[in-house]
């Protein structure tokens, strides 16, 4: 009697044990699959921006866009012109304010939408800035209020257009 109800307990305890081991082992693997998935919208993200930094490369090969951008430049080392924030690219700005630039620029990257929860997150403001300096040498980065690059939560990098 004493040993049928011990064994009785053994497999309550056997068959919890398992219980918790596969619910450890699920947690594990969603947990696995949710970095990956932030690492591969992170990196989408920062694809975002290399587009958009060819799209302003692409408008600084016309001749009478670099001289505008040069003039606007004037002594200082670098312009920064706003293209967006936290999860929208608005040329709005651009168009305002370096209609010349604007002119030239292939407008269809406006379409695109940040995707990492790195960038959709709006608890803290986050801009889009395009700079480009007296080289005519373009880089875009994804800034917080201070000035501070983002970066990735979960790839740990920088969300900056890469070097050519």
């Amino acid at each position: 009697m004493k040993n049928e109800i011990m064994e009785k307990q053994f497999k309550k305890i056997v068959t919890l044990a398992v219980f918790i081991g596969i619910i450890l082992l699920l947690h594990v693997i969603v947990e696995k699959k949710i970095i990956a998935t932030e690492i591969a919208r992170e990196k989408n993200d920062i694809n975002i921006l290399n587009e958009i930094k060819q799209t302003f490369d692409e408008a600084l090969k016309n001749v009478d866009v670099q001289q505008y951008v040069l003039n606007k430049i004037d002594e200082r080392e670098e312009i920064n012109i706003w293209v967006g924030y936290n999860d929208k690219i608005s040329f709005d700005v651009v168009e305002t304010l370096y209609k010349n630039i604007f002119e030239n620029l292939d407008t269809s990257v406006t379409n695109k939408v940040f995707s990492s929860k790195t960038c959709r997150n709006n608890s803290q403001s986050k801009n889009v800035y395009v700079y480009i300096n007296r080289y005519l040498e373009v880089s875009v980065k994804y800034i917080y209020n201070d000035w501070k690059t983002v970066e990735g939560e979960y790839s740990h990098k920088k969300i900056e257009s890469e070097e050519s």
